[in-house]
Protein backbone atom coordinates (compact mmCIF):
# COMPACT_ATOMS: atom_id res chain seq x y z
CA UNK A 1 0.00 0.00 0.00
CA UNK A 2 1.20 3.25 -0.66
CA UNK A 3 -0.36 5.01 2.25
CA UNK A 4 -0.57 4.29 5.87
CA UNK A 5 -3.43 1.72 6.19
CA UNK A 6 -6.37 3.87 8.94
CA UNK A 7 -7.36 1.27 12.37
CA UNK A 8 -9.91 3.13 13.58
CA UNK A 9 -10.67 1.50 16.72
CA UNK A 10 -14.56 1.61 19.26
CA UNK A 11 -14.74 1.10 22.77
CA UNK A 12 -17.80 1.91 24.80
CA UNK A 13 -16.16 2.05 28.06
CA UNK A 14 -12.79 3.55 29.60
CA UNK A 15 -13.04 1.42 33.20
CA UNK A 16 -12.02 -2.35 32.44
CA UNK A 17 -10.25 -4.56 30.71
CA UNK A 18 -11.26 -3.91 27.30
CA UNK A 19 -10.36 -0.19 27.14
CA UNK A 20 -7.14 -1.04 29.08
CA UNK A 21 -6.40 -3.92 26.24
CA UNK A 22 -6.59 -1.05 23.67
CA UNK A 23 -4.09 1.17 25.30
CA UNK A 24 -1.77 -1.63 25.64
CA UNK A 25 -2.09 -2.92 21.85
CA UNK A 26 -1.51 0.36 19.88
CA UNK A 27 1.45 1.50 21.78
CA UNK A 28 3.61 -1.20 20.59
CA UNK A 29 5.79 -0.18 18.03
CA UNK A 30 4.09 -2.91 15.84
CA UNK A 31 1.70 -0.63 14.09
CA UNK A 32 4.51 2.24 13.37
CA UNK A 33 3.26 1.41 9.64
CA UNK A 34 -0.61 2.28 10.58
CA UNK A 35 -2.70 5.36 11.39
CA UNK A 36 -4.24 4.81 14.64
CA UNK A 37 -7.31 6.05 15.64
CA UNK A 38 -9.33 5.54 18.71
CA UNK A 39 -12.83 6.61 19.54
CA UNK A 40 -14.27 6.50 23.39
CA UNK A 41 -16.21 8.27 26.03
CA UNK A 42 -14.84 11.86 27.12
CA UNK A 43 -14.77 11.16 30.33
CA UNK A 44 -11.98 8.57 30.71
CA UNK A 45 -10.43 6.95 32.81
CA UNK A 46 -6.76 8.78 33.62
CA UNK A 47 -4.33 5.95 33.24
CA UNK A 48 -6.13 4.58 29.59
CA UNK A 49 -6.98 7.88 28.21
CA UNK A 50 -3.19 9.21 29.26
CA UNK A 51 -1.68 6.02 27.73
CA UNK A 52 -3.97 6.39 24.55
CA UNK A 53 -2.83 10.30 24.12
CA UNK A 54 1.04 8.84 24.72
CA UNK A 55 0.97 6.57 21.18
CA UNK A 56 0.27 9.39 19.26
CA UNK A 57 -3.45 7.98 18.35
CA UNK A 58 -6.10 10.51 17.16
CA UNK A 59 -8.49 10.44 19.79
CA UNK A 60 -12.03 11.18 19.01
CA UNK A 61 -14.50 11.47 22.38
CA UNK A 62 -18.16 10.68 22.44
CA UNK A 63 -20.86 11.11 24.87
CA UNK A 64 -19.85 12.86 28.37
CA UNK A 65 -20.03 10.05 30.81
CA UNK A 66 -17.56 6.73 31.49
CA UNK A 67 -19.88 4.78 29.29
CA UNK A 68 -21.23 5.18 26.28
CA UNK A 69 -25.16 5.48 25.86
CA UNK A 70 -27.33 4.58 22.82
CA UNK A 71 -28.06 8.12 22.05
CA UNK A 72 -23.96 9.02 22.49
CA UNK A 73 -23.48 6.65 19.62
CA UNK A 74 -25.61 8.67 16.78
CA UNK A 75 -22.59 10.15 15.55
CA UNK A 76 -20.65 7.15 14.66
CA UNK A 77 -22.17 6.84 10.73
CA UNK A 78 -20.75 10.46 10.62
CA UNK A 79 -17.50 10.02 11.70
CA UNK A 80 -16.89 6.64 9.63
CA UNK A 81 -17.87 8.85 6.45
CA UNK A 82 -15.61 11.71 7.69
CA UNK A 83 -12.60 9.35 8.54
CA UNK A 84 -12.72 6.13 6.15
CA UNK A 85 -11.06 3.77 8.05
CA UNK A 86 -9.67 1.10 6.13
CA UNK A 87 -10.15 -1.36 9.70
CA UNK A 88 -12.65 -0.58 12.04
CA UNK A 89 -11.90 -2.70 15.18
CA UNK A 90 -14.63 -2.82 17.61
CA UNK A 91 -13.98 -3.73 21.15
CA UNK A 92 -16.27 -5.68 23.11
CA UNK A 93 -20.17 -6.24 22.95
CA UNK A 94 -21.89 -2.83 23.30
CA UNK A 95 -19.08 -1.40 20.54
CA UNK A 96 -19.58 -4.22 18.34
CA UNK A 97 -22.94 -3.89 18.38
CA UNK A 98 -23.12 0.07 17.90
CA UNK A 99 -20.36 -0.10 15.59
CA UNK A 100 -21.39 -2.75 12.96
CA UNK A 101 -25.19 -1.36 13.35
CA UNK A 102 -23.80 2.57 12.25
CA UNK A 103 -21.76 0.81 9.75
CA UNK A 104 -24.88 -0.22 7.49
CA UNK A 105 -25.64 3.54 7.18
CA UNK A 106 -22.11 3.96 5.41
CA UNK A 107 -21.55 3.01 1.58
CA UNK A 108 -17.62 2.60 1.72
CA UNK A 109 -17.87 -0.37 4.20
CA UNK A 110 -14.55 -0.76 5.76
CA UNK A 111 -13.37 -4.33 7.41
CA UNK A 112 -14.70 -5.55 10.49
CA UNK A 113 -12.31 -6.61 13.40
CA UNK A 114 -14.45 -7.80 16.87
CA UNK A 115 -12.62 -8.14 19.62
CA UNK A 116 -14.54 -10.28 21.89
CA UNK A 117 -13.41 -9.61 25.90
CA UNK A 118 -15.39 -12.14 27.22
CA UNK A 119 -18.44 -14.12 25.64
CA UNK A 120 -20.79 -12.75 28.47
CA UNK A 121 -23.56 -13.49 26.16
CA UNK A 122 -23.54 -17.15 27.53
CA UNK A 123 -24.08 -15.79 31.42
CA UNK A 124 -27.27 -14.01 30.44
CA UNK A 125 -31.03 -15.01 31.71
CA UNK A 126 -32.04 -17.37 29.08
CA UNK A 127 -34.33 -15.05 27.23
CA UNK A 128 -32.20 -11.99 27.14
CA UNK A 129 -29.76 -14.53 25.80
CA UNK A 130 -31.47 -16.09 23.25
CA UNK A 131 -32.12 -12.56 21.78
CA UNK A 132 -28.73 -11.77 22.22
CA UNK A 133 -27.48 -14.97 19.96
CA UNK A 134 -29.96 -14.08 17.41
CA UNK A 135 -28.66 -10.48 17.13
CA UNK A 136 -25.24 -11.23 17.06
CA UNK A 137 -25.51 -14.43 14.53
CA UNK A 138 -27.15 -11.62 12.40
CA UNK A 139 -24.38 -8.85 12.95
CA UNK A 140 -21.91 -11.55 12.01
CA UNK A 141 -22.56 -11.29 8.62
CA UNK A 142 -20.53 -8.05 8.74
CA UNK A 143 -17.68 -9.22 10.66
CA UNK A 144 -14.65 -9.97 8.48
CA UNK A 145 -12.68 -11.58 11.55
CA UNK A 146 -13.48 -11.94 15.13
CA UNK A 147 -10.85 -11.99 17.59
CA UNK A 148 -11.18 -13.95 21.26
CA UNK A 149 -9.21 -13.60 24.02
CA UNK A 150 -9.20 -16.91 24.97
CA UNK A 151 -9.61 -20.70 23.57
CA UNK A 152 -12.88 -20.90 25.65
CA UNK A 153 -14.70 -17.97 24.03
CA UNK A 154 -13.84 -19.04 20.72
CA UNK A 155 -15.22 -22.48 20.61
CA UNK A 156 -18.53 -20.63 22.12
CA UNK A 157 -19.10 -18.83 19.65
CA UNK A 158 -18.47 -21.44 17.34
CA UNK A 159 -20.85 -23.84 19.27
CA UNK A 160 -23.29 -20.94 19.50
CA UNK A 161 -23.60 -20.65 15.45
CA UNK A 162 -22.52 -16.80 15.80
CA UNK A 163 -19.67 -17.62 13.14
CA UNK A 164 -17.57 -20.74 11.50
CA UNK A 165 -14.01 -20.95 12.72
CA UNK A 166 -12.60 -19.90 9.64
CA UNK A 167 -13.39 -16.48 10.81
CA UNK A 168 -12.18 -16.94 14.29
CA UNK A 169 -8.73 -16.07 15.30
CA UNK A 170 -7.52 -16.94 19.48
CA UNK A 171 -4.91 -13.85 20.55
CA UNK A 172 -4.53 -14.20 24.02
CA UNK A 173 -4.24 -11.03 25.98
CA UNK A 174 -0.71 -9.41 26.83
CA UNK A 175 0.71 -6.26 28.86
CA UNK A 176 3.87 -4.08 29.70
CA UNK A 177 3.44 -3.66 33.40
CA UNK A 178 4.86 -0.12 33.71
CA UNK A 179 6.04 1.01 36.99
CA UNK A 180 4.69 4.12 39.40
CA UNK A 181 6.27 6.26 41.92
CA UNK A 182 2.71 6.30 43.89
CA UNK A 183 3.28 5.55 47.86
CA UNK A 184 0.18 3.28 48.53
CA UNK A 185 1.60 1.59 51.42
CA UNK A 186 1.54 5.13 53.33
CA UNK A 187 -1.87 6.52 51.43
CA UNK A 188 -3.50 3.32 52.92
CA UNK A 189 -1.62 2.51 56.35
CA UNK A 190 -0.22 -0.93 54.56
CA UNK A 191 2.94 -0.91 56.64
CA UNK A 192 3.72 -4.20 58.52
CA UNK A 193 0.01 -5.90 56.91
CA UNK A 194 -0.43 -9.02 54.89
CA UNK A 195 -1.95 -7.47 51.73
CA UNK A 196 -4.70 -9.59 49.56
CA UNK A 197 -5.57 -7.57 46.57
CA UNK A 198 -7.81 -7.68 43.26
CA UNK A 199 -8.55 -5.24 41.00
CA UNK A 200 -11.73 -5.12 38.73
CA UNK A 201 -14.80 -3.32 38.25
CA UNK A 202 -17.36 -3.69 41.39
CA UNK A 203 -19.78 -6.18 39.09
CA UNK A 204 -21.83 -9.30 39.68
CA UNK A 205 -19.35 -10.97 37.39
CA UNK A 206 -16.77 -10.70 39.78
CA UNK A 207 -18.56 -12.05 42.80
CA UNK A 208 -17.06 -9.98 45.25
CA UNK A 209 -19.42 -11.19 47.93
CA UNK A 210 -17.94 -14.06 48.06
CA UNK A 211 -14.43 -12.86 48.27
CA UNK A 212 -15.43 -10.67 50.82
CA UNK A 213 -17.08 -13.66 52.98
CA UNK A 214 -13.84 -15.27 52.53
CA UNK A 215 -11.85 -12.65 53.56
CA UNK A 216 -13.94 -12.94 56.99
CA UNK A 217 -12.33 -16.21 57.47
CA UNK A 218 -9.07 -15.06 56.16
CA UNK A 219 -9.45 -12.35 58.89
CA UNK A 220 -9.69 -14.79 61.70
CA UNK A 221 -6.39 -16.64 61.11
CA UNK A 222 -4.61 -13.64 59.89
CA UNK A 223 -5.81 -10.54 61.92
CA UNK A 224 -2.86 -8.29 60.64
CA UNK A 225 -4.52 -9.20 57.15
CA UNK A 226 -6.23 -6.66 54.29
CA UNK A 227 -8.39 -6.76 51.33
CA UNK A 228 -7.67 -3.95 48.46
CA UNK A 229 -10.56 -3.67 46.18
CA UNK A 230 -9.40 -1.83 43.54
CA UNK A 231 -11.95 0.09 41.56
CA UNK A 232 -15.54 1.15 41.04
CA UNK A 233 -18.95 0.32 39.62
CA UNK A 234 -22.24 -0.50 40.32
CA UNK A 235 -22.06 -2.76 43.60
CA UNK A 236 -20.31 -0.78 45.92
CA UNK A 237 -22.62 0.50 48.39
CA UNK A 238 -23.97 -3.07 48.50
CA UNK A 239 -20.35 -4.10 48.80
CA UNK A 240 -19.57 -1.87 51.29
CA UNK A 241 -22.73 -2.71 53.78
CA UNK A 242 -21.66 -6.23 53.52
CA UNK A 243 -18.41 -5.29 55.02
CA UNK A 244 -19.63 -3.40 57.46
CA UNK A 245 -21.80 -5.84 59.04
CA UNK A 246 -19.47 -8.62 58.95
CA UNK A 247 -17.47 -5.92 60.74
CA UNK A 248 -14.73 -5.67 58.42
CA UNK A 249 -14.55 -1.58 57.93
CA UNK A 250 -10.82 -0.69 57.72
CA UNK A 251 -9.85 -4.44 57.16
CA UNK A 252 -11.69 -4.16 53.45
CA UNK A 253 -10.53 -0.77 51.84
CA UNK A 254 -12.44 0.18 48.81
CA UNK A 255 -9.83 2.32 46.84
CA UNK A 256 -12.20 3.84 43.97
CA UNK A 257 -10.64 3.75 40.19
CA UNK A 258 -7.00 4.31 40.18
CA UNK A 259 -4.48 5.03 37.16
CA UNK A 260 -1.49 3.86 39.72
CA UNK A 261 -2.44 0.20 39.49
CA UNK A 262 1.12 -1.17 39.39
CA UNK A 263 1.89 0.69 42.51
CA UNK A 264 -0.94 -1.62 44.40
CA UNK A 265 0.88 -4.83 43.09
CA UNK A 266 3.72 -3.60 44.62
CA UNK A 267 2.58 -4.12 48.07
CA UNK A 268 0.65 -6.79 47.55
CA UNK A 269 1.26 -10.23 49.32
CA UNK A 270 -1.24 -12.67 47.42
CA UNK A 271 -3.99 -11.52 44.29
CA UNK A 272 -7.14 -12.29 44.15
CA UNK A 273 -9.51 -12.57 41.66
CA UNK A 274 -13.24 -14.19 42.30
CA UNK A 275 -15.21 -13.51 39.17
CA UNK A 276 -18.02 -16.54 38.07
CA UNK A 277 -16.52 -16.02 34.48
CA UNK A 278 -13.83 -14.70 32.38
CA UNK A 279 -11.78 -14.32 29.27
CA UNK A 280 -8.43 -13.79 29.49
CA UNK A 281 -8.31 -11.06 32.89
CA UNK A 282 -6.10 -8.77 32.07
CA UNK A 283 -5.49 -8.19 35.64
CA UNK A 284 -4.16 -11.97 36.34
CA UNK A 285 -1.66 -11.39 34.01
CA UNK A 286 -0.39 -8.18 34.86
CA UNK A 287 -0.47 -9.76 38.84
CA UNK A 288 2.13 -12.88 37.23
CA UNK A 289 4.16 -9.95 35.82
CA UNK A 290 4.59 -8.76 38.98
CA UNK A 291 5.58 -11.89 40.47
CA UNK A 292 2.97 -12.61 43.00
CA UNK A 293 1.34 -15.74 43.77
CA UNK A 294 -2.29 -15.77 42.03
CA UNK A 295 -5.49 -17.06 43.91
CA UNK A 296 -8.26 -17.12 41.62
CA UNK A 297 -11.50 -18.89 40.47
CA UNK A 298 -11.26 -22.04 38.14
CA UNK A 299 -13.38 -21.33 35.50
CA UNK A 300 -12.64 -20.84 31.82
CA UNK A 301 -10.83 -18.54 30.61
CA UNK A 302 -9.02 -18.04 34.46
CA UNK A 303 -7.79 -21.80 33.46
CA UNK A 304 -5.73 -20.58 30.22
CA UNK A 305 -3.79 -17.95 32.05
CA UNK A 306 -3.24 -19.65 35.39
CA UNK A 307 -2.47 -23.68 35.76
CA UNK A 308 -3.55 -24.67 39.11
CA UNK A 309 -0.48 -25.55 41.40
CA UNK A 310 1.82 -24.60 39.50
CA UNK A 311 1.59 -20.37 38.45
CA UNK A 312 -0.94 -20.14 41.31
CA UNK A 313 -4.06 -21.85 43.19
CA UNK A 314 -7.52 -22.24 41.62
CA UNK A 315 -10.78 -22.39 43.54
CA UNK A 316 -14.36 -23.66 43.10
CA UNK A 317 -16.19 -20.44 42.12
CA UNK A 318 -18.71 -19.22 44.54
CA UNK A 319 -17.02 -21.28 47.13
CA UNK A 320 -15.94 -18.79 50.08
CA UNK A 321 -14.34 -21.70 52.27
CA UNK A 322 -11.91 -23.12 49.78
CA UNK A 323 -10.84 -19.38 48.48
CA UNK A 324 -9.91 -19.02 52.01
CA UNK A 325 -7.77 -21.87 52.63
CA UNK A 326 -6.04 -21.33 48.92
CA UNK A 327 -5.55 -17.41 50.62
CA UNK A 328 -3.93 -18.54 53.76
CA UNK A 329 -1.71 -20.78 52.44
CA UNK A 330 0.13 -18.07 50.53
CA UNK A 331 -0.11 -15.74 53.50
CA UNK A 332 1.20 -18.70 55.76
CA UNK A 333 3.78 -20.59 53.39
CA UNK A 334 6.31 -18.01 51.85
CA UNK A 335 7.91 -20.71 49.98
CA UNK A 336 4.83 -21.86 48.55
CA UNK A 337 3.86 -18.44 47.47
CA UNK A 338 7.64 -17.56 45.68
CA UNK A 339 7.47 -20.47 43.96
CA UNK A 340 3.85 -19.74 42.32
CA UNK A 341 5.17 -16.46 41.91
CA UNK A 342 8.03 -17.32 39.89
CA UNK A 343 6.15 -20.08 38.14
CA UNK A 344 3.95 -17.26 37.18
CA UNK A 345 6.56 -14.70 36.25
CA UNK A 346 7.89 -17.07 33.45
CA UNK A 347 4.64 -18.06 32.26
CA UNK A 348 3.81 -14.10 31.91
CA UNK A 349 7.81 -13.76 30.22
CA UNK A 350 7.12 -16.26 27.90
CA UNK A 351 3.07 -16.46 26.43
CA UNK A 352 1.86 -13.18 27.78
CA UNK A 353 3.89 -10.13 26.87
CA UNK A 354 2.15 -6.95 24.84
CA UNK A 355 4.47 -7.18 21.81
CA UNK A 356 3.47 -10.86 21.11
CA UNK A 357 -0.37 -10.12 21.71
CA UNK A 358 0.08 -6.68 18.85
CA UNK A 359 2.20 -9.11 16.25
CA UNK A 360 -0.81 -11.43 15.84
CA UNK A 361 -3.12 -8.48 15.63
CA UNK A 362 -1.27 -6.63 13.05
CA UNK A 363 -1.32 -10.09 11.32
CA UNK A 364 -5.08 -10.02 11.10
CA UNK A 365 -4.98 -6.42 9.97
CA UNK A 366 -2.48 -7.58 7.05
CA UNK A 367 -5.02 -10.67 6.11
CA UNK A 368 -8.26 -8.83 6.35
CA UNK A 369 -6.74 -5.41 4.26
CA UNK A 370 -5.01 -8.62 1.81
CA UNK A 371 -8.64 -9.74 0.97
CA UNK A 372 -9.66 -6.31 0.45
CA UNK A 373 -7.00 -6.06 -2.79
CA UNK A 374 -7.89 -9.08 -4.10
Amino acid sequence: MSRRPFVLHFVCSSLGGAAHHLSQLIEQPTFRDYRIGVIMPEDGDARVVRDIVGTGAELITLGSRRQLSWADTGRLPGLLKRFAPDVFHLHGLRASTLGRLAVLAVSNRPKIVYTVHGFHVLYYPPLRRRAALILERSLARLTDRFICVSEADSRALVACRVTNPSRVTTILNGIDLKPTETNVAEEFRLVGKKVITTVCRLHPQKDLDTLIEAFSLVSDRHPEAVLLLVGDGPLRSSLEANVTARGLDGKVIFTGTRADVEAFLRVTDVFCLSSRWEGTALVLIEAMAARLPVVASDVEGIREVVINGDTGILTSPRDPTSLADALSRCLSDPVLSERLAAAGRDRYTKIFTAARMAAETEAVYREVLGKAQA
